[in-house]
Parts: C-alpha cells; structure tokens; sequence
C-alpha cells in the first residue's frame, strides 16, 4: 500500500467518530485488566486533545466577532448556566444517576467538533469556533459550581479541586497551544498535520482506560438497563437539538443552526473524565459512555431533516 493510500485511509478512519467509540468500548469491555493501566493517564490524554485542538484556533476569529456579542453572550450564559438548571427539573420524571449524567453532559463546553458539524451544515463556523473557546475558558467556573449547587445532596465534589483540575486540563493546555502557535507558526502548521490521528489515538485510550473502570456485564438484566438508558440519552439529544433552535430566537437561520449543534455536540469526553474523576458512580460514567452513540450518530440525520426542510421551503417559495 502506497503512502498517499495509507494516508487517506488513516484520515477516513480518523472523521468516523463512532469507529472510535465502536472499537474503545469492544477492547475496553473485552480487555479491562490491561485497558485499567490507561485509567489514571486519562487526565494527560485529554490534556494532548484540547492542546492539539487549541493549536487549529486561528487569533483572527477575534476580530469580526464583535458584530454577534449580543447573541454570544446569551448563547453562554444559557448553555453554562441556564440549560443545565432546566435539566435539573428532570429528578422529578427520572432517576437520579440519569438526571445526574444530564446534569453533566448539559454543564459541558461546546464540543471541538462543532465548528467542522456548524459548516457541514451551512452554519456559521466562526460562530461556532468562537463558542467552542468561551464556553472551554468558562466552564472551570460553571462545571463544579453547578454540579456542587445540584448534586450537593446526593454527591460530595471538592469545589476546589475541581476546579483547579479542570484548569490544568483545559485553559493550561490553551495557553500553551497559543504560545506555541504565536512564536512557532511554522513548527505549528508542520504539527497541524499530524495532530488529528494523534487526537484520535488519545479520544480512543481515554475511552478505553474510563471503560475498563466500569463493571460493564451482559447479563439479560443489564442489557435491559443498557438499552434503555441508550433509549433515554437518544431522546435527550433530540430534545437537545430543539432546544438550540429555541436559544437563537430572533436570529437568522444559519444562527439556528449553529446554536443547535453547539448546545447537542458538547465535549462529551470531558463528561465522562468528570464523572469518572470525581462523581465516582459507575452508573453515571456508563450512562455517559452509552451517550456516545447518540452522539456520534445523532448529526447525520439533523443534516438529513434540515436538507429535507429547507428543500421544502425552496419549493413552497
């Protein structure tokens, strides 16, 4: 096989998310006395991912975005604070380890994948970018205040510790890669190039160290559990979708866009290294791990509705 033929086949298997969830939750499951040695380097993984991540910010997202501060300003305050207090409601219609894994997932920054899903979607990915980095500079603030003002009843989070541990996995890593980015820029784009299998190298042993952890069964009993927490978190993505609609209200469509995959495609990694981290309920941490396939599989059929949708408004125009 020829270099350029490898290359296109690493980079096919690099865009396939749930290739990499597929086969981190078949050698994490099947494999868990050696996927456990991976356990306590999940930190230093997702560290690698939000550096490499960070490298791809180019500092001119900065300059034009001034024209959308309005909306950015709502769209983070109600993704960090707003959202995941309205999805505390759900104690009242589901257990607590589901509404606790909601709590998490809706307290988490836009994903990095949102700015490349805005654009397949003819959004607006500067938008999107600009949201992915607020929110990731944000949420060391939000995630363990929200978490200790909903869970503080049912679960026991260190406020500091947290929070200082999720500086070093997400703003340390930043700093770093701007750093790097603004006194190397050659070394960096040479670096560019190799950084998302290396992502994806690391996306796949985080997942596999956190699912090792897990005492993961197949028992009838469980697959029940399972299946039906897969159901749950399916509809919950759904909904979420919805809600990113609500949030751009007066806006343009490519807004509306933007907003729903922003709030959905949120850095789900960084959910299950918390829950694994700190919130130490195995129930919660595989309510997360199943939340992946949603996930991973939710956006090409929101792509597909909103082709179909705007087919019809073109026709119906």
């Amino acid at each position: 096989m020829s270099s350029s033929s490898l290359q296109r086949l690493l980079n096919k298997i690099t865009d396939s998310y749930t290739i990499i969830v597929l086969t981190a939750l078949v050698l994490g499951i099947s494999f868990p006395t050696w996927g456990i040695f991976l356990t306590p380097y999940t930190g230093i993984f997702l560290q690698i991912i939000f550096f490499f991540s960070a490298l791809k910010i180019n500092q001119t997202i900065f300059h034009d975005i001034h024209k959308e501060i309005g909306l950015l300003l709502r769209a983070n305050v109600y993704m960090l604070i707003i959202f995941p207090l309205l999805v505390y409601g759900l104690k009242w219609i589901l257990p607590w380890d589901i509404t606790l894994a909601f709590i998490i997932l809706a307290a988490m920054p836009t994903g990095m994948t949102a700015p490349l899903l805005t654009e397949l979607a003819h959004g607006k990915p500067g938008l999107a970018l600009f949201l992915t980095v607020t929110t990731s500079l944000l949420c060391p603030l939000t995630i363990p205040a929200l978490i200790q003002l909903t869970a503080n009843t049912n679960v026991t989070v260190d406020f500091v510790a947290m929070f200082l541990n999720l500086v070093t996995i997400i703003i340390v890593p930043f700093v770093l890669a701007q750093i790097t980015s603004y006194f190397l820029p050659t070394q960096t784009k040479k670096i560019g190039r190799i950084s998302k299998p290396i992502s994806v190298l690391c996306l796949a042993l985080l997942l596999i160290g956190v699912i090792a952890s897990q005492p993961f069964s197949f028992s009838s009993q469980t697959m029940v559990m399972h299946v039906t927490w897969l159901i749950i978190t399916t509809v919950f993505f759904c909904l979420m979708h919805i809600a990113g609609f609500f949030l751009a209200y007066h806006s343009t469509k490519k807004e509306h866009v933007t907003m729903s995959i922003c709030l959905t495609y949120m850095n789900i990694t960084l959910a299950i290294y918390i829950a694994q981290k700190f919130i130490q309920n195995p129930d919660v941490t595989s309510i997360l791990i199943l939340a992946m396939f949603p996930w991973a599989l939710l956006f090409p059929i929101f792509n597909r509705i909103r082709e179909r949708f705007e087919a019809r408004r073109v026709i119906v125009a």
